[in-house]
């Protein structure tokens, strides 16, 4: 059996006027996922093929009528109208004194005309719902994946505050050798040492300025809760930087912890990333390569998933880090199973899109982690994963675009109806707004920009 729902012109007016417009498509749902289901099933049927579906305290009238059409069964459900319960109308209709003739003429049953709505049904058939086959069991292990491989970056990790990442990611900054070499030399020597001593407070020299001062590291070195030693960069400079990164982490460094200085920190990676002195300096160049992760997050995208996932989170609060993490892991995935389709990150936001791009790009090329797991591959950078990420990131409205005009060329077209200059975003709406009634005490208050959109 199959279903189909139309309405007439009556009907869409008075669900409108009785806010009932979703009802229409609600039961189209029902009938098409549960098409042998008999009418009298449906809800409360009355004589004369009439189908009823309430809300509120709203009744939507519907009929119907069976025919074979090349060669299956089809049932045609028509909206006829929306009466409200314990009107005069509706009482009538569902009176059993009243004829037949004066319900159709009541509802417009009377002026339908079946023959015609068949026909321009079989000159335009409904597409039919076409149900996908199930996923391999190769897909299904592609997508719920046990684990992955972000978690291999804050493995025995460095740690590095925003003030160290501003500082040696400016264009300014002399000779990061000289820093990878310093920081290697002392922090291998202390682990070889393998001091039990649970915070281990350093300066190290690294060079001098140009009056011969030296320049220094501020490092720390704190256990984490499951007994692996993290190591925390401070900042690094004169005299005068370490000084001032000491005050504006007065607070943290007072009595510092595993997790306060995490909070504190922008950047993560591998322990052993510091015996790649090229690939340690491309990342430290790069300010957005690490970004890190709460031990929240790590877990969350290093751990068993399963689809769909839905993150909320205050802004700021690391929602687009972790998901563009968690891309790059699946397309990492994509490339090593070669199962599929590569992941398409979709945004609303174009600078979003820009940044997310962004990242995917630093971490494939300049992440320790992701650059190991490419040469496992035998795949490069550039050949094998630029191009494919330029057409992994999009805006929503481009793939609408993209769409309509494979059917619709003139509809997206500079002259047509929704051409690309004509199109007003929140951000341009917002603008306007305020430039028309921001000085308006009562639109501010009462209602304002958002609402107004």
């Amino acid at each position: 059996m199959i279903c189909i729902v139309k309405t007439t012109s009556f009907y869409d007016e008075s669900a409108k006027d009785f806010h009932g417009v979703q009802v229409a498509e609600r039961f189209r749902k029902l009938v098409e996922r549960n098409p042998e289901y008999e009418p009298t099933r449906l809800q409360c049927c009355i004589e004369g093929n009439y189908c009823l579906r309430r809300f509120a305290n709203k009744q939507a009238i519907f009929t119907y009528d069976e025919r074979e059409v090349n060669g299956k069964n089809t049932r045609y459900y028509l909206g006829l109208t929306v009466m409200k319960v314990g009107s005069i109308d509706f009482e009538r209709f569902q009176s059993r004194g009243i004829s037949a003739l004066e319900r159709d003429k009541l509802t417009g049953r009377d002026l339908v005309d079946w023959d015609k709505l068949w026909r321009e049904y079989v000159d335009n058939p409904e597409q039919e719902c076409v149900h996908l086959p199930e996923m391999s069991d190769a897909e299904r292990a592609f997508v719920v994946r046990d684990k992955g491989y972000v978690k291999q970056i804050f493995d025995y990790p460095i740690y590095e505050t925003r003030q160290w990442v501003e500082k040696i990611s400016s264009k300014d900054f002399g000779d990061p050798f000289k820093v990878a070499q310093a920081l290697e030399k002392k922090i291998y020597e202390v682990e070889c040492e393998c001091s039990d001593k649970e915070i281990i407070d350093l300066e190290v020299q690294y060079g001098t300025d140009g009056d011969n001062n030296p320049n220094n590291v501020l490092l720390y070195r704190m256990p984490r809760p499951d007994g692996v030693y993290g190591w925390f960069l401070i900042a690094l400079g004169g005299r005068e930087d370490l000084d001032d990164a000491r005050a504006q982490l007065k607070d943290v460094l007072a009595v510092p912890s595993y997790d306060a200085l995490a909070q504190v920190s922008r950047r993560a990676y591998p322990l052993d990333m510091l015996s790649d002195k090229d690939r340690w300096k491309d990342m430290e160049v790069a300010k957005d390569s690490n970004l890190i992760l709460s031990d929240e997050e790590i877990r969350l995208v290093s751990s068993k998933l399963d689809f769909p996932l839905f993150v909320t989170g205050r802004a700021g609060s690391g929602k687009s880090t972790m998901l563009q993490y968690l891309f790059a892991d699946y397309f990492l995935r994509y490339l090593e199973t070669g199962i599929g389709y590569p992941p398409v990150y979709l945004s609303y936001s174009e600078n979003l899109v820009k940044n997310a791009k962004s990242l995917a790009s630093i971490l494939f090329e300049k992440n320790h982690t992701f650059v190991e797991e490419l040469k496992k591959l035998g795949l490069k950078y550039s050949d094998d994963v630029e191009p494919r990420l330029e057409v992994s990131f999009k805006r929503f409205e481009d793939v609408v675009r993209e769409h309509i005009r494979m059917v619709a060329p003139d509809v997206v077209s500079p002259q047509g109806r929704f051409a690309t200059d004509r199109h007003v975003s929140y951000s341009d709406f917002r603008l306007r707004w305020m430039n028309r009634f921001g000085k308006e005490p009562r639109a501010a208050g009462k209602y304002g920009p958002e609402l107004s959109w």
